[in-house]
């Protein structure tokens, strides 16, 4: 039992370092393949140009969404959030470079190259880009296992899928879903330490954040979409145009 505890304990505390691995192990497997079929990799993965207040906009806004999972989770069954709280846990445990690495940087690239730049691509062709994005959005919510990450991993998914398809690059959904992401890094800091006052400020700042947060992403939302609303997005995202 105390032998086993402690593997738990170990795999745990290697968790991100191992999943780090694991992603550019896949994306240079990806890469490879791509370039013995000889494809380019900026168009394969969609690294296309996006204008700079574009990405402005896809940064706070995957900033905005985040702070609005808080308060609209408080109106979860206690059971639940509790489960949510220990799956949670889990992935925060090692040292924190790790978890920048693995979950703030790696996991955008790589969940934005597989669900956006592969997958609802290639599903847009036969589906067109709506259902494209819903279907897509739907499998990224479920491989997120537990059922409030699959919930709001589902409504990410599809502003992502829309900001994908509007620019057609996967840098302007990287950029959004690395933001998204960051945010969780709240949670490594210690405000214990902290002077009562510098707390005071830290809890406000937060709750200001969390009560701005629903109308702020609806406003950067809209933002967004008229910002891009010359994009051909009607046309399938995976059409081939050459």
């Amino acid at each position: 039992k105390g032998d086993l505890d402690a593997a738990d304990e170990m795999y745990a505390q290697s968790a991100n370092m191992l999943s780090l691995v694991s992603g550019v192990i896949i994306l240079a497997a990806l890469a490879l393949f791509f370039a013995v079929r000889r494809r380019k990799l900026s168009k394969a993965f969609y690294l296309n140009k996006t204008r700079f207040s574009t990405d402005l906009i896809c940064f706070f806004a995957g900033i905005s969404l985040n702070f609005t999972t808080t308060p609209i989770m408080s109106y979860l069954p206690q059971s639940l959030l509790e489960s949510y709280g220990e799956a949670s846990s889990a992935t925060t445990q090692g040292h924190v470079v790790w978890y920048i690495l693995a979950a703030v940087v790696m996991a955008p690239i790589l969940e934005e190259v597989i669900f956006r730049a592969m997958m609802l691509s290639h599903i847009s062709t036969a589906t067109g880009n709506i259902l494209a994005i819903i279907l897509s959005s739907a499998i990224f919510g479920i491989v997120h296992g537990h059922i409030v990450w699959s919930t709001y991993a589902f409504v990410l998914g599809c502003f992502l899928g829309t900001v994908f398809v509007r620019t057609r690059s996967i840098k302007a959904s990287i950029l959004t879903h690395l933001a998204f992401n960051s945010v969780s890094l709240i949670s490594f800091i210690n405000v214990d330490p902290m002077p009562q006052t510098a707390q005071a400020i830290y809890y406000t700042f937060l709750s200001l954040c969390e009560s701005l947060s629903v109308p702020l992403s609806i406003a950067l939302i809209l933002i967004f979409l008229h910002e891009t609303a010359d994009s051909s997005s009607k046309m399938p995202v995976g059409f081939d145009e050459e």
